[in-house]
This record gives structure tokens, C-alpha cells and sequence, in this order.
């Protein structure tokens, strides 16, 4: 990550809209510093969702995972610890994102 700088990061909302967030790459080398922050990853129980779940979790972050198995959901939160939760989302259900949200903030 040497000499990247610091990124911008997109997110979509499903209403509609984007928010851009400056992201936390450290451009001296040092990888990820996100203490103090929440964090919340949608389709987290498997694949890259779930492996980013666990990096952000080891960079300090407290992260809420998000998806439609909570059993799967749940091995996500014993891989990347104890400052992780799991909520069942569906993204094709605003309700339920607009849950998953508030619990990732509070």
C-alpha cells in the first residue's frame, strides 16, 4: 500500500445517492489504521465480504457484518473477534438495511 495516498471509497445507498468517505490507508506503508471507527460490511458471510469483515477487524475497527445467514454470519464474527456483530440483512429490503445501519452506528 506504500505510496497510495490516501483513497476515496464510494458507497451506494439503495435508496438512491452516494456518499464518498476518505479512507484510512496509511501512505507510509503501515496498512490500515481504523481504530475508532464502525464499520459495516454487507455479504459478509462469505467470500470477499467475509475476508473483509476480518481485515477490518484486525485494523482496529469495530464492525457490524452484515447478511442474509445469520449461521454463516456468525462464523464470521468468531474469525474476526470479539468487536464484531452480526445482523441479518437483505438488501433488497430497505427496512433491513436501515436496521443494519442503525445497529452498525449505536
Amino acid at each position: 500500500m506504500r505510496g497510495l495516498g490516501r483513497a476515496w471509497l464510494e458507497v451506494a445507498f439503495p435508496t438512491g445517492g452516494f456518499h464518498y468517505a476518505r479512507s484510512a490507508v496509511n501512505p507510509e506503508g503501515g496498512g490500515l489504521r481504523l481504530e475508532g471507527k464502525r464499520v459495516l460490511v454487507v455479504g459478509a458471510s462469505t467470500g470477499l465480504g467475509k475476508a473483509s469483515a476480518i481485515e477490518i477487524a484486525k485494523a482496529g475497527a469495530r464492525v457490524c457484518v452484515a447478511a442474509r445467514r445469520l449461521d454463516r454470519l456468525e462464523e464470521t464474527v468468531a474469525e474476526a473477534g470479539e468487536r464484531t456483530i452480526a445482523r441479518v440483512c437483505d438488501v433488497q429490503d430497505e427496512a433491513s438495511c436501515r436496521v443494519a445501519v442503525e445497529e452498525a452506528v449505536s
